[in-house]
């Protein structure tokens, strides 16, 4: 029998608090730490080990409905946006903690990005959480736990996770048979995260990817129609970089498909759920894309600090202050697209300040 919360590369101390959980759980969770370390599927494992009659067993129809994301009495939170509305916060989440499980024996709510949460948006989630109904669990994801949110955090079990090393990471992927040297070159532009890794490891174009971002810096000439030409370069890759994960989507939905035929029923149940899901991570997959690349690029001006420090020692003063002004301007724009503006003109602007 496969069981789940098992197979989770340095997540040891995480997995064992969730099995733990999963045999006398509490009311709340949250799950966090840095993109890509696990915490997005360890909860759906979690959700499931939940609503599982023997705790996770990996089989059950329970199990399998819940990985899949159509189980009825596990309830994936939508963001709005950036961020969560309060109206959804309070009649759509309110509704479904406040009803009874329709299947199994409790409700999981799975809240994702949670430490994104505006001051209203968690007024009304910590009202719904105070006042919890027996058989609902709320498992809240984020990569931080930060301070304005207190309330929300405190009433919550928590489960850390850590962020994976490159050669963990590595290791992963030669245990699948990849290349080590390959491997730890995916390793590096993963940033800790083995499930981008291994996707990477299907794309063919993602040393080529990561040679472009390195390129960048002798490229810019100062002149605003070089700026425009790389930003339309950085979209087409960013487009392109979601290729595999559109084939592995496409390729689930024809065996949930073929799935739903064998026991009888017409069409595919929970499509709309599942394909929130794929949308979210195609997002997903593409945002962190463009933190691979910002960081290779930041890299270049580290790598160039380092270099100068070798030489005189204005030389080495104006390469750490180039290298710290490219990366407080890297650090801006990561911020400024979690608010959501023109992914083309806040890239437009970053190389500008660059060129």
């Amino acid at each position: 029998m496969t069981r789940l919360l098992n197979d989770f590369v340095g997540q040891d101390q995480a997995l064992n608090l969730l099995r733990s959980a999963v045999a006398n759980p509490v009311h709340a969770y949250v799950l966090y730490g840095p993109t890509g370390c696990g915490v997005v599927p360890a909860s759906r494992e979690f959700a499931a080990s939940l609503v599982c009659e023997y705790g996770g067993c990996g089989e059950c129809s329970d199990c399998v409905k819940a990985m899949r994301g159509i189980h009825p009495d596990v309830i994936v939170a939508m963001a709005e946006g950036p961020t969560y509305g309060v109206e959804y916060v309070k009649k759509s989440l309110g509704v479904w903690a406040m009803r009874q499980p329709l299947e199994a024996k409790r409700t999981v709510m799975v809240i994702p990005d949670a430490d994104g949460m505006t001051a209203q948006v968690a007024g009304a989630f910590l009202k719904m959480i105070e006042e919890p109904v027996a058989s609902t669990i709320f498992v809240l994801l984020a990569t931080t736990l930060p301070k304005q949110h207190i309330t929300i955090w405190s009433r919550c079990a928590e489960i850390p996770f850590r962020l994976l090393s490159v050669e963990e990471v590595a290791q992963v992927l030669v245990n699948d048979g990849v290349d080590q040297e390959q491997a730890r070159i995916l390793a590096e532009g993963a940033g800790g995260d083995v499930s981008r890794a291994r996707l990477f490891a299907d794309d063919p174009g993602f040393a080529e990817r990561l040679a472009w971002w390195r390129s960048v810096p002798e490229r810019l000439d100062g002149t605003g129609a070089m700026v425009v030409t790389l930003v339309e370069e950085i979209e087409a890759m960013l487009a392109a970089v979601v290729e595999p994960l559109t084939v592995a989507h496409a390729e689930e939905i024809e065996e949930l498909k073929e799935q739903a035929q064998m026991m009888g029923e017409r069409g595919l149940p929970g499509g709309e759920a599942i394909s929130k899901r794929h949308k979210r991570e195609l997002r997903r997959i593409q945002s962190r894309e463009l933190e691979a690349g910002l960081g290779a690029l930041a890299g270049v001006y580290r790598h160039r600090m380092h270099e100068a420090m070798g030489y005189g020692a204005a030389t080495a003063d104006e390469a750490m202050h180039r290298a710290a002004a490219v990366s407080d301007a890297i650090t801006k724009l990561r911020l400024s697209l979690v608010r959501n503006p023109r992914q083309n003109l806040a890239l437009e602007r970053l190389l500008l300040s660059l060129a």
